[in-house]
């Protein structure tokens, strides 16, 4: 085996771990996304309950 495809067979092995870890990183972007958002939803009705009950509306 030459060194030339020793490396080919290296950079195919590095291009399907990158791939791999691509899709793990989607998934878990994915999943902070909906938790960000979930948090911004229940702050935003936390602060609209302490401002009724403030100004006592």
């Amino acid at each position: 085996m030459t060194e030339l495809e020793a490396l080919a067979g290296r950079v195919t092995a590095l291009e399907e771990r990158m791939a791999k870890k691509d899709t793990e990183f989607a998934v878990i972007n994915t999943k902070l996304s909906a938790i960000l958002w979930g948090v911004g939803v229940i702050g935003t009705a936390l602060v609209g309950v302490l401002v009724r009950m403030l100004l006592g509306a």
